[in-house]
């Protein structure tokens, strides 16, 4: 029996500007610190019989190709602890609130840092990624017309600070639920406020 075979012509067209524009594109991410594996395709030439198999083969490898780009774009989104295994997402938006808590932040075993992590992440469709927004991601939100559901919320300043009443520590770490540190709070539209570790106000989660 003899082999079923397809002509694949191709009339003005460059036989390997695809193939170079794909190249280019896996160069330009592999910019990235990314490294690829071989991607090797069996050339057709214009007017001459491809095999079943070929074609297959050559699109088995394209298939394996976008699937290689699609997990190294994922991995460019988020930091990956290496020790833990835990992801924390980059370039994250609003994406919910927990319910209120003090300063002092816990979930189960966890506490401060940690535990506000754990709770967002049970928060926004249980994202391993997710985590308590930070001041830029409260501040993107805002800039771009977001508005948080809640009166208040905390989130994350991520410094030191005095106004000469408060010291903002983001609730030593979020681990102080007292009078005696404050913790960053964001209103519906306007993310520069405090509010000592004692109230009660959601979190603001980001993934």
């Amino acid at each position: 029996m003899r082999e079923k075979v397809i002509v694949i012509r191709i009339p003005g067209w460059p036989k390997r500007s695809w193939l170079v524009a794909l190249g280019a594109g896996v160069l330009a991410l592999g910019a990235a610190a990314y490294a690829f594996n071989a991607f090797t395709l069996i050339d057709p030439v214009a007017g001459t019989p491809v095999s079943v198999a070929a074609l297959k083969a050559n699109n088995q490898a394209i298939r394996d190709k976008v699937t290689e780009l699609q997990n190294a774009i994922t991995a460019l989104q988020r930091y990956t602890n290496a020790g833990t295994g835990q992801s924390y997402s980059l370039n994250a938006t609003y994406c919910g609130s927990t319910a209120s808590t003090t300063g002092a932040v816990t979930d189960g075993a966890l506490t401060g840092i940690a535990a506000t992590k754990s709770l967002c992440g049970k928060v926004c469709a249980a994202s391993p990624t997710a985590h308590m927004c930070t001041t830029v991601e409260v501040q993107r939100y805002v800039a771009t017309g977001g508005v948080f559901p809640t009166a208040t919320a905390w989130f994350s300043a991520g410094v030191w600070s005095y106004d000469g009443t408060h010291v903002l520590t983001d609730c030593s770490s979020w681990t102080d639920g007292t009078t005696t540190v404050a913790g960053a709070i964001s209103y519906p539209k306007d993310p520069a406020h405090d509010q000592f570790c004692n109230a009660s106000s959601p979190i603001l989660c980001c993934d």
